[in-house]
């Protein structure tokens, strides 16, 4: 029986070549790809006008986009990305209530992590924000990583704030009209009264036909007024 024969160097060489090629192929359409995944990802980073952040529960560390920063007049630069950023730019007034809504959504007593409040911008001024996110949670329901967005809301507050005030002003209008109205109607009515009482006991008086006839004229628009 004839033994098998064993392929050439020549053969295996041009084998492995083939292979080599084939995975490197493979390799620059999967990098294109990723490529393509980043790209697509930065630009819609840069084309929302929303902050996108990210966050690492464990370490603390935050990404926090280039619209992020600029929504509050920071360059991307000049920003440390940790968790205190966000914490410390919070209004006073509204740094508990966030905080305890985190927390909450954390905690999973809430379904859902949204709530606005006043951030520092850098000019000192405070714009309204609207934040949102989600978590990410491993097999116990421990959350390790939450990402979401803030949006600037500061107009849509100024207009609530100035419809507010138009309501209460008009309130008011209709307040000091109903009691103009209430104190008029009085103030007629009292005089009126006396009125057609006396015009009632004239009418029970010795009258001329004329005299009547006018008097009882007096009355019926007393009454009607």
């Amino acid at each position: 029986m004839a033994s098998a024969r064993m392929p050439s160097v020549a053969s295996l060489l041009i084998t492995t070549e083939a292979m080599v090629a084939e995975r490197t192929a493979a390799l620059s359409a999967m990098m294109a790809q990723v490529s393509a995944s980043e790209e697509r990802y930065k630009f819609a980073l840069e084309a929302t006008q929303d902050g996108i952040w990210d966050w690492d529960i464990r370490t603390g560390k935050v990404f926090f986009s280039p619209p992020w920063k600029s929504m509050i007049g920071y360059e991307d630069d000049e920003l440390e990305n940790v968790f205190t950023t966000f914490e410390t730019h919070l209004h006073p007034e509204d740094h508990d209530r966030v905080m305890a809504t985190l927390n909450d959504y954390l905690a999973g007593r809430l379904p859902r992590y949204s709530v606005e409040f006043r951030f520092r911008h850098k000019d000192g001024s405070w714009r309204w924000i609207l934040a949102r996110g989600r978590a990410l949670r491993d097999e116990n329901g421990t959350p390790y990583r939450m990402a979401g967005s803030h949006t600037d809301v500061t107009e849509r507050k100024h207009d609530e704030e100035e419809l507010r005030q138009a309501r209460r002003a008009a309130e008011s209008a209709n307040s000091a009209k109903s009691a103009f109205l209430a104190n008029m109607s009085h103030e007629i009515r009292t005089p009126m009264n006396g009125v057609i009482g006396m015009s009632e006991l004239l009418l029970g008086t010795d009258l001329s036909e004329t005299q009547r006839e006018y008097l009882e004229m007096l009355k019926l628009s007393a009454d009607s007024l």
